[in-house]
């Protein structure tokens, strides 16, 4: 990294005077300020003075730590420091409406498409996949989520071991590991969620606890026999 072109921009911008005295530290970490870059052409990744301030703002809010080291002409060395007390867990990100949520990869049996019309046509709340019947839940249901309905939604197979169930999502985005922390947040149901993660844009994904999940649809099949 360049320190003169830093501190110039610094400088240029007001946020230090010309006789401020900075540690490289200091200095690297006025990067993390919102606005602040010293691209000189405007482009999709640079120049706009956003992007590392999402990065700071995201690690601080897991209570971590973000340095920089930087050789002008070897190269730099970003460190992220995490409490030992987080959580890592491999993870498939799903959306449904504007809300994320990450399943847990060991559960997952697989994922498959479907359109409007399968969801209309169940019976007893189960899904022909291949072949065979498997309960499902829809999550705009169950999590109260507003917005527009996809033509074609995703329904990712998870299972205990013992049982498995479909869990209905708008869009399927990827493979997520997310730095799991306690969640205290807005949504309803809030029972089935084992904490939260930020994503690298700073909005936050939740995390489902596949097992309740399996065993509430449980329970309701089991009330559902018994009605």
């Amino acid at each position: 990294m360049d320190k003169p072109k830093i501190r110039k921009k610094a400088i240029d911008k007001g946020i230090i005077t010309p006789d401020t005295e900075l540690t490289d530290k200091q200095l690297y970490d006025l990067i993390f300020i919102p606005g602040f870059s010293t691209a000189q052409n405007l482009s999709e990744v640079s120049g706009r003075g956003v992007g590392m301030d999402v990065v700071k703002r995201s690690i601080s809010q897991l209570r971590g730590d973000v340095e920089i080291r930087s050789q002008q002409g070897k190269g730099t060395t970003v460190s992220i420091k995490l409490p030992m007390s987080l959580s890592i867990i491999d993870t498939l990100l799903v959306q449904t409406g504007k809300q994320y949520f990450a399943i847990p990869l060991p559960s997952i049996h697989k994922c498959t498409q479907l359109i409007k019309e399968d969801l209309e046509q169940t019976a007893n709340n189960q899904l022909n996949i291949e072949g065979k019947l498997i309960p499902y839940i829809y999550l705009r249901e169950m999590f109260l989520i507003n917005g527009n309905i996809p033509e074609r939604q995703r329904v990712v197979i998870v299972s205990n071991g013992n049982q498995e169930v479909g869990l209905v999502v708008d869009k399927v985005i990827g493979e997520y590991q997310a730095v799991l922390k306690p969640f205290d947040g807005y949504l309803i149901n809030q029972k089935y969620l084992t904490g939260a993660s930020l994503l690298a844009d700073g909005q936050l994904c939740v995390i489902l606890d596949v097992n309740k999940l399996i065993d509430s649809n449980k329970e309701q099949k089991e009330l559902h026999q018994v009605n």
